[in-house]
């Protein structure tokens, strides 16, 4: 998977977003496990982003090293990290009394400044580079890797969902609208439908909407309406899980729902179905078809 960092605002900006690769490094760090012993914050920092604390246990005794981390934020301009934006790893560390130098940089780390890096590794200094693949490595790693790409990289995680999920047996993607804003829920999977029943008993599905959570949040909670959230369904045990309790129901009590929700709740299990299903290698132009069954078809 490919992140573009050029999806967080650049750090010299002054549209109030030129803090976010630091929130984001707090954020991915604390994420690893990581204790912070100070938050980002802007103004004069002793060039200092943020310091964190990481408690390594042995077997008889536990021992904390602080990391102090500096953040450089190139992506924008495309240029490596240098020794002249990055002076004094060593004494920096030293005096905030940390052990570890953690550098976070969105691109990665010049030759010469690598070479540097060595030289004070010799020298017993524990430093420590993540650079733009070391941080990549750590987001799909993390137990909160969707929620990571979604609020930093919408838009790689868009092509993230769609080349993991996608399995081309239609001709083309689904689409399944916001009944709200309309805006296409299963673009991120950041939705859910909602399912309404009938008083009293509610034992009768009167009408199945979509929405996508900016609209669902703004709704009133009801006890009528039993939401289930758009991601679920992109897993194929929980697909199964889902779409068979619905046709218990649907056999067991003719009433539970009219024709037309039931072709409602046909299409969206269907459109559903294109993400849990998997790719299906298909023979080249050049060779003769035996294997027309593989074709795609129009949802």
């Amino acid at each position: 998977m490919i992140v573009d960092f050029r999806e967080i605002p650049a750090a010299n900006g002054s549209d109030g977003q030129q803090d976010k690769f630091e929130l984001f490094a707090f954020d991915l760090l604390k994420s690893m496990g990581l204790k912070p012993v100070t938050e980002p914050g802007r103004g004069a920092d002793g060039r200092v982003d943020m310091i964190f604390e990481e408690k390594l246990e042995g077997r008889v005794t536990a021992v904390a090293k602080r990391i102090l981390v500096s953040c450089k934020h190139f992506a924008h301009e495309g240029k490596s990290v240098g020794i002249s934006a990055e002076l004094d790893p060593v004494g920096r560390m030293r005096s905030h009394r940390c052990q570890t130098f953690l550098g976070f940089y969105s691109t990665i780390a010049s030759s010469p400044f690598l070479q540097d890096i060595e030289r004070l590794r010799d020298q017993g200094n524990e430093i420590v580079i993540f650079n733009q693949e070391r941080i990549t490595a750590e987001i799909l790693g993390s137990p909160n890797r969707d929620r990571l790409l979604r609020q930093y990289f919408p838009q790689s995680y868009r092509a993230f969902l769609r080349d993991t999920l996608e399995s081309e047996i239609y001709v083309d993607p689904p689409i399944i609208n916001c009944a709200t804003c309309g805006i296409n829920i299963v673009d991120d999977f950041d939705g859910a439908v909602v399912f309404s029943f009938e008083e009293p008993s509610l034992s009768r599905l009167t009408k199945i909407e979509f929405f996508c959570n900016s609209c669902l949040a703004a709704r009133t909670p009801d006890e009528r309406r039993y939401r289930r959230d758009i991601r679920a369904y992109t897993d194929p045990n929980n697909y199964m899980r889902m779409t068979l309790a619905d046709v218990k129901y649907i056999w067991r009590q003719p009433s539970y729902m009219d024709l037309d929700v039931f072709r409602l709740w046909n299409k969206f299990t269907l459109s559903m179905y294109y993400f849990v299903a998997r790719k299906i290698d298909r023979p080249q132009a050049a060779f003769p078809s035996t294997h027309d069954h593989l074709h795609r078809f129009h949802l």
